[in-house]
């Protein structure tokens, strides 16, 4: 709270709306801007801690309402093009990723596709159907020698997630991951950012916020990497001091 000294906190939104004067809000995690929204107030709202996909989801909800405007995220997960980054720098050469979208983060194929060429690597996107058998999906993903994860709630469950693991390491194709959750599961990697992270990037999000200029919402700036060593090995991939000191992270030298 050094950065804002007027800041107050509660989890009872009744005791923050009550306050006089112009506000800009904070929310941790889709239950509480679910519940800011539900709450009706007109006013501007960064939302921390929540997926792209679950931001969407509440987003679409306010079609035509002009809070739209007044809203922004700093997603949880690294973005598409951090997790690219990290399999180039995994497998050191060009190879073919696989990516599963739901329907409701088939949004964010442009970016993904945008990201994959930017670190010049070859990419099979499939778009997941609610009748879909998700494995069966990645089955038919033959080439692929990488399947990078997307938050998706109608994708990954953890029965689901566990069940694709499984397949995966038997094709030895390394899963990159979305959390350091998945990496602990078995996932290969993962880029990621702390709640340190996230923190740091919040002042200058607020500010503009405050000031009339709410920004879109995007991916947290700074990220660091989680690597499963177990799993690298099992797929012969090298991994140095380098390569785990990668990402964007506050104070590291260069």
């Amino acid at each position: 709270m050094v950065r804002f000294p007027a800041a107050k906190s509660s989890s009872a939104l009744e005791t923050l709306t009550v306050r006089r004067g112009p506000a800009v809000y904070v929310t941790v995690g889709a239950t509480a801007l679910q519940n800011f929204v539900d709450a009706g107030v007109v006013a501007p709202v960064v939302a921390t801690f929540l997926s792209n996909d679950a931001f969407t989801r509440i987003r679409e909800k306010l079609l035509g309402d002009r809070r739209l405007d007044l809203m922004t995220a700093i997603y949880a997960e690294a973005a598409p093009a951090s997790q690219f980054r990290l399999v180039r720098a995994l497998y050191g050469r060009r190879i073919s990723v696989g990516v599963l979208l739901g329907t409701g983060t088939a949004h964010i194929r442009p970016l993904i596709e945008a990201a994959a060429k930017a670190a010049d690597l070859d990419i099979n996107v499939r778009v997941v159907a609610p009748t879909d058998n998700i494995l069966q999906t990645f089955a038919a993903m033959r080439e692929v020698r990488a399947l990078l994860t997307i938050p998706d709630r109608d994708l990954y469950t953890p029965e689901t997630a566990r069940y694709l693991l499984e397949s995966a390491y038997r094709r030895n194709v390394g899963v990159i991951g979305f959390s350091t959750d998945l990496v602990r599961a078995g996932a290969l990697a993962t880029a990621f950012s702390t709640i340190d992270d996230v923190t740091t990037q919040l002042p200058s999000v607020v500010e503009a916020a405050g000031q009339g200029r709410v920004p879109a919402a995007g991916y947290p700036t700074n990220w660091r990497v989680d690597i499963n060593d177990r799993i690298a090995q099992s797929l012969s991939l090298v991994i140095d001091d380098r390569l785990k000191a990668l990402g964007n992270i506050p104070g590291a030298t260069p």
